[in-house]
């Protein structure tokens, strides 16, 4: 990923909290102004009063989905939050915790959910201080990520 924020970055990002509505806003009024011609999601972005948080994140995740079509949107979010967490802007707990959330989805495969089951499991373990620890986890997470972050080369 660029240093420019990406439809899927800002997607992922406010998801997770990362970016809140004012963030989506500025990023959404940066995009049409690069932009030759506005239409679709991007356009049903430039008005977000009275919009909900879930109608926002969908807006996002469609206009994600049209920069790469050589991808998954569930890879491509594996592969944004591992770039997220190694980084440090999104906290480990919240990202396992979106991918939790999107494990039983049509896009994730049953090797993916098994991991994000793991992964979910090792944390609530290491944070209680049964088993493992938290950069333990935090590794396997990275590892697991990884294997999709070649995804994002084509990610403007």
């Amino acid at each position: 990923m660029s240093e420019r924020i990406s439809a899927l970055e800002m997607a992922v990002g406010f998801e997770t909290r990362l970016y809140d509505r004012a963030s989506v806003a500025n990023w959404v009024d940066g995009e049409v102004f690069a932009s030759e011609r506005v239409e679709g999601p991007l356009l049903e972005l430039t008005v977000l009063v009275g919009k909900a948080a879930h109608e926002i994140a969908l807006e996002l995740e469609a206009l994600a989905r049209a920069e790469s079509v050589a991808a998954t949107y569930a890879e491509l979010t594996l592969a944004c939050l591992g770039v997220l967490v190694e980084t440090h802007r999104v906290e480990l707990r919240a990202a396992i915790s979106h991918l939790f959330g999107m494990a039983n989805s049509s896009e994730f495969s049953e090797d993916d959910c098994a991991e994000v089951y793991y992964l979910d499991d090792g944390y609530d373990l290491a944070a209680a201080g049964y088993q493992g620890t938290l950069e333990g986890v935090r590794a396997d997470f990275l590892a697991f990520t990884g294997r999709y972050r070649h995804l994002l080369v084509g990610v403007p």
